[in-house]
């Protein structure tokens, strides 16, 4: 299966991300920061970018969409909106996990990369990657418990988490805490369009009756 026209859209953070590729070639890649989101205002963001990149919406082949783990209202907004296009146009839709779209923004990396995602009222959001795959699972933390995990490690740290905690990270860890200039605070539109396009063309589908956001539990003590 090919895939050329790829919309990809992801909503884990609070900068929204959308990109569209066409085979290799990268047409459009935008963050947009809505303050407060409404699917509204994402599909108002789709359709003007469409139109910035002269691509009309029906000639997408595939549609791409981080399913998180992250905020929320977020995921649930835009899973929804992209499952609705697709639904609407009869196109295929791929879920991608928003932290390998994070990893993937570090090229040629030296050390193990956690992208991070702030879960608010102090859970992170995080997976570790090396070598190109994700090592671990998807895991939410306490910050405390985050930073216990890896403190003897060596990593570079990337997402909005990184910014928010890189004093804590830097105090524990010294030297052995790596970051990136720009810090990529959410995933690029685009890579996630590339992922999904690789996991398509892998034949690996997702049935869009099923395909759901990826929620993780805070820990216990968070709850109740």
């Amino acid at each position: 299966m090919e895939a050329r026209k790829v919309l990809g859209v992801d909503t884990s953070s609070t900068q929204v991300s959308v990109g569209l590729i066409d085979g290799d070639h990268v047409v459009f890649d935008h963050y947009v920061d809505f303050g407060q989101f409404y699917s509204e205002k994402l599909i108002i963001a789709i359709h003007r970018l469409m139109e910035d990149a002269d691509v009309k919406i029906k000639e997408i082949d595939l549609f791409a969409v981080g399913l998180g783990p992250g905020a929320f209202t977020g995921l649930r907004i835009g899973v929804a909106t992209v499952k609705g296009l697709a639904f609407a146009l009869n196109k295929p839709i791929v879920g991608i996990g928003s932290l390998d779209g994070l990893a993937m923004e570090v090229q040629l990396a030296k050390y193990p990369i956690v992208p991070i995602v702030d879960g608010k009222r102090g859970d992170v959001f995080y997976a570790i990657y090396q070598d190109g795959e994700r090592i671990t699972r998807y895991e939410v933390d306490k910050v405390k418990d985050f930073l216990n995990r890896i403190k003897s490690g060596e990593y570079i740290f990337v997402g909005d988490g990184a910014t928010i905690y890189r004093g804590e990270l830097t105090n524990l860890m010294g030297n052995r805490a790596h970051f990136i200039t720009p810090n990529p605070i959410a995933p690029r539109g685009a890579t996630i369009a590339w992922l999904g396009k690789l996991k398509y063309e892998r034949g690996t589908l997702d049935d869009i009756k099923k395909l759901e956001p990826l929620y993780l539990h805070p820990p216990l003590a968070h709850m109740g």
